[in-house]
């Protein structure tokens, strides 16, 4: 699916499933933030693309006590359940709308690079965790990131490419 336009997606107390790869781009330029405490859970093979065609932002800001979650939706979960998180060249990072901030970003990697694919993106990824990638953790490509604060463990390939 597309998120074309600005948008919340609230914490609603119950998971998100995506059974299909989630675009945040458009002619619009849409950014869409995430409450904290939102669990986001990924089919095989599915993503979540920021800034893939056209511009796109997000904000996904969790908190100590309550993190945005990105993981896979098996019962019992495994490295390279999903893709995991792509911000390409799209991002709207020149205007700080492509943040992550206290989030786990589990069991990805599928898409043969990493939990997060930082590809020509600038994203702000701070206080965050990330494991369980049957890749690398971070895989960047032509950006300059350097995500501070992090927890790492049991990604493949390491940490940070």
């Amino acid at each position: 699916g597309d998120a074309l336009t600005d948008g919340v997606w609230q914490n609603l107390d119950v998971p998100y499933h995506a059974l299909a790869s989630l675009d945040i781009d458009g002619p619009l330029d849409p950014v869409v933030t995430i409450d904290p405490g939102v669990r986001m859970e990924f089919a095989t093979s599915i993503d979540l693309r920021i800034g893939n065609g056209d511009d796109g932002g997000i904000l996904a800001l969790g908190t100590v006590g309550e993190p945005i979650v990105f993981t896979s939706d098996k019962a019992v979960p495994a490295p390279g359940d999903w893709d995991g998180i792509l911000t390409n060249s799209g991002c709207m990072d020149a205007t700080n709308e492509v943040q992550f901030d206290n989030v786990v970003v589990e069991y990805g990697g599928a898409n043969s690079v990493g939990n997060f694919y930082l590809y020509q993106c600038d994203a702000q990824i701070s206080n965050s965790t990330v494991t369980d990638s049957s890749n690398y953790g971070v895989y960047r490509v032509t950006t300059t990131v350097v995500p501070v604060g992090m927890t790492y463990a049991n990604n493949f390939s390491g940490n940070v490419f």
